[in-house]
């Protein structure tokens, strides 16, 4: 760990290098950001492929609170497990009771 004149200094210099061989910075805010992005757009699609495969499997006739609850999922683990229970499902009710389970053990 260097004293905060000499980490100042370091950051500066990183900076001044960075620009002087076009190298993007991107700082730490930035870098979060990205990440944080990121892991929206993956849990948005995860949502859709959920939704998009009961709507094939079932003719789009999903209820809305089936819908609501899967919309409403941050968990990328449970929407990929509700993404096989859609294929595997045999009726909307067998996708139900899964998505019932699944929501019931999660702790959020």
């Amino acid at each position: 760990m260097l004293p905060d004149d000499l980490t100042k200094k370091f950051t500066q210099d990183l900076i001044a290098y960075e620009e002087e061989k076009k190298m993007p910075y991107i700082t730490s805010a930035e870098r979060i950001g990205i990440e944080k992005g990121q892991d929206i757009g993956q849990l948005n699609e995860a949502r859709e492929m959920v939704l998009d495969a009961l709507d094939i499997k079932f003719s789009n006739n999903v209820p809305a609170d089936i819908r609501k609850l899967i919309k409403d999922l941050n968990n990328r683990i449970m929407l990929r497990k509700l993404h096989k229970s859609s294929i595997q499902s045999k009726d909307i009710e067998e996708f139900r009771k899964t998505l019932e389970e699944l929501t019931a053990q999660d702790p959020a």
